[in-house]
This record gives structure tokens, C-alpha cells and sequence, in this order.
């Protein structure tokens, strides 16, 4: 489901309750990194994933262009 978070600790309790977070370069998605969620982060061409690749210990950078079944099988873990 899509959420809409109205406060900090909102969105890093919608965060927490889930298994991982698929987000592109964006604040959300590097909180999700730190807090230790499994993050997949999709960049797209004008930004730079290895200069601003989010930080944490299960990280998974992709490129817009990746096909949604490649995008399933990094947050499933496969």
C-alpha cells in the first residue's frame, strides 16, 4: 500500500514495518538505508550512484531502466 506520511516519526515507524523499501534517490530512502531496512534504490542517469548511493548494511543500487522482474528479485533477496 502507498502511505502518506504526515511526521518524522511516521515515516520512519512506516519504515520499520516493513521487511525492505524500494525507493529512488531521495531522503526516505537514505533514512531507510541508516535504520537498516533492505534498501533497493533506484537511480536514474543524472544522478550518480556511487557518489550518493544511501549507506547501510544491505543496500542494492539499480538504474531506472531495470525490468520490474529484476526489480522483484533484489527485494525478495533471490
Amino acid at each position: 500500500p502507498v502511505r502518506q506520511c504526515a511526521a518524522l516519526d511516521e515515516l520512519c515507524n512506516a519504515i520499520l514495518s516493513g521487511s525492505a523499501y524500494l525507493g529512488n534517490d531521495s531522503g526516505p530512502t537514505h533514512l531507510a538505508a541508516m535504520l537498516g531496512r533492505r534498501v533497493v534504490a533506484m537511480f536514474g542517469p543524472t544522478s550518480d550512484a556511487v557518489a550518493w548511493a544511501p549507506v547501510g548494511p544491505c543496500v542494492t543500487i539499480l538504474p531506472f531502466e531495470t525490468t520490474t522482474d529484476g526489480v522483484i528479485d533484489q527485494i525478495i533477496g533471490a
